[in-house]
C-alpha cells in the first residue's frame, strides 16, 4: 500500500530544491513543441519517430541551438531519423 507523499506540484514548481527539475521540464516542453512541428511534416508517421525527434530536439536545445535551427536540422528532408 502506498503512503501519502508530502510532495506537491506547487512545491516542485516553487522550491529551490527542484530548480533543475523545472529547468529540464521546460526544456522538454520546448523540445516536444519543436518535435511536434517536425512530426506533422512527416509522410510516414510512427509514434516512435516523435519520441526520437523529441530526444534529438532536447539534445540540440541543451547544446544551445535556437528553435529555427533545430527545426531545419530535424526536418524530414534532412532524413535524420
Amino acid at each position: 500500500m502506498r503512503t501519502k507523499s508530502s510532495l506537491t506540484a506547487k512545491r516542485v514548481r516553487k522550491s529551490p530544491e527542484f530548480k533543475k527539475t523545472m529547468e529540464y521540464a521546460n526544456l522538454l516542453a520546448s523540445a516536444s513543441r519543436i518535435a511536434s512541428r517536425v512530426y506533422r511534416q512527416m509522410k510516414q508517421k510512427n509514434h516512435s519517430h516523435y519520441r526520437k525527434l523529441t530526444g534529438k530536439a532536447m539534445k540540440l536545445l541543451k547544446a544551445g541551438l535556437t528553435e529555427p535551427d533545430i527545426i531545419s536540422k530535424l526536418a524530414p528532408r534532412n532524413k535524420l531519423l
